[in-house]
């Protein structure tokens, strides 16, 4: 992971890198990206991807294919997503949340009340986006962290710390760079198999000790690819004030929920199968609906939509030889997801991030939070 400075830069450079080159030069030149790496792949690899474009083409799909990070894994080192299979946490949660956030809402109206003022320093209420508006793209406000390369089956852990970076942006303006690997290593509820990184976990759960416990810099505890060594008294300066499904009940969340959320909160960490022709997916809007492949069971974080394209925008955490800028910048890692595709909307989660700049009533949180804390679920 980067250095915390990275925000500094992050909202102006890819504009730059991308009026520099136009549109159609960006597309042209990560295109070519794919072709080179290609040249240098096994007839194996080359006879995947041929593969992949022959069902393409025939289907009339609306995405392109390269020779991406994926192709180098097994899928179940690179994913580890696992669904949630209790409708009662989503219940318990969603009382829960609705008393946190009224909690944050009192607050925050008090001190707008004070200073109006506070109002414009902070990026979310200053954005204010609408679930009516016709797209949404969350980098464009400079709030999303850049895209990170998950180290084994720990995508619940990427996806619930990179929605954490964008709610502190989001709601105090404060660029964080936080801990996947702290989250990893001290909580095992979190883990599907405990101490195995291909093992897999719920997103869910890491939200949820994000916001019971937090975590620390990712200078402090950067992510070796190995189960650390707990260290549950450490000062852990990054969390969240409350968490919740996008959905009410057990599932996938409708597009509705989904975008509510996106404004509400920020960035949402959400289940998809990452198996098929999702991990050779290079640009355009990812739209196979087949299931005749090995289901890949992985969490990403939507960032974003646009209606005229019918799809959710993503942030990958298989670093940037994958996916595509999606018209913003050069950073490889996003890509285009049409709505309800290959299982995306399920198991959705935000997080809010704790306030900084008002206060709100600790007391009555702590009380909150404690029952919060999501029990292991039966094997």
């Amino acid at each position: 992971m980067r250095p915390s400075s990275w925000f500094k830069s992050l909202a102006l450079l890819p504009v730059l890198a991308a009026a520099t080159l136009g549109a159609q030069g960006v597309a042209l030149q990560h295109a070519q990206i794919y072709l080179d790496r290609e040249k240098t792949a096994s007839a194996e690899i080359k006879q995947v991807l041929a593969t992949h474009r022959k069902s393409i083409s025939d289907r009339k799909l609306k995405f392109t294919v390269g020779y991406t990070y994926a192709l180098e894994h097994k899928l179940q080192d690179i994913t580890g997503g696992v669904l949630n299979k209790d409708p009662g946490v989503v219940t318990r949660q969603a009382e829960v949340s609705a008393k946190l956030m009224d909690l944050h809402d009192k607050a925050l109206a008090t001190a707008l009340k004070t200073n109006p003022g506070l109002r414009l320093k902070i990026p979310l209420l200053k954005a204010a986006p609408r679930p009516t508006d016709s797209s949404l793209d969350w980098r464009k406000q400079g709030v999303v962290s850049p895209v990170r390369r998950q180290l084994g089956g720990t995508c619940w852990a990427y996806a619930a710390v990179g929605a954490l970076e964008a709610s502190s942006r989001l709601l105090n303006n404060d660029p964080i760079d936080a801990s996947e690997h702290y989250v990893i290593t001290n909580d095992f509820a979190d883990w599907y198999v405990p101490g195995n990184f291909n093992g897999g976990g719920w997103c869910f759960k890491a939200v949820n000790f994000l916001v019971t416990t937090g975590t620390v810099a990712e200078a402090t505890d950067p992510d070796n690819g190995t189960a650390g060594t707990p260290n549950p008294t450490i000062k852990k300066p990054y969390g969240g004030m409350a968490w919740g499904f996008c959905h009410g009940t057990n599932g996938a969340a409708t597009i509705a929920e989904v975008k509510q959320a996106l404004c509400a909160h920020g960035p949402v960490g959400t289940w998809i199968d990452a198996g098929g022709s999702f991990g050779v997916y290079s640009g355009g809007i990812y739209d196979d609906t087949s299931t005749n492949h090995q289901v890949g069971g992985h969490f990403v974080l939507i960032i974003g939509w646009d209606d005229a394209k019918g799809a959710w925008l993503i942030k990958n955490s298989w670093g940037t030889t994958w996916g595509d800028p999606c018209g913003f910048g050069t950073e490889r890692g996003y890509a285009w997801v049409a709505y309800g595709v290959h299982g995306i909307q399920s198991d959705a989660v935000w997080i809010h991030a704790q306030p900084k700049q008002f206060p709100i009533d600790l007391v009555a949180w702590e009380k909150l939070i404690k029952v919060s804390r999501v029990p292991l679920l039966p094997r």
